[in-house]
């Protein structure tokens, strides 16, 4: 939903700026990409930075522009990983099924 993801994309802000900075650089952005599962590539990370004047080297996002950044790869992002990662959130043990107890122990 998209409540879930706009607190995905806090947490993932939250994860990554370590320092308080408010800012996160282009190596943890792809770092909280590749955690989300979502398809940007470094390319994609670096291009974005420089629309927005900051250099990739050396700058970082804000959450302003990091959550759209994100938002923009949830809405290219493919149903069938979006149900692939849904489900490996009940099969946490990764048996390729899902079972009433994997069921009752998420709820």
């Amino acid at each position: 939903s998209h409540v879930e993801q706009e607190k995905e994309i806090k947490a993932a802000f939250d994860a990554f700026d370590t320092e308080e900075a408010g800012t996160v650089d282009c190596e943890d952005i792809l770092a909280a990409v590749e955690a989300l599962g979502l398809p940007l590539k470094l390319s994609e990370v670096r291009a974005a930075m420089r629309e927005r004047g900051v250099c990739p080297e050396t700058g970082g996002l804000d959450f302003a522009a990091f959550a759209a950044l994100l938002r923009g790869a949830y809405g290219a992002r493919d149903p069938t990983d979006a149900v692939l990662d849904s489900f490996r959130l009940f099969d946490v043990e990764g048996k390729g099924y899902i079972t009433a107890q994997d069921l009752r122990a998420a709820a």
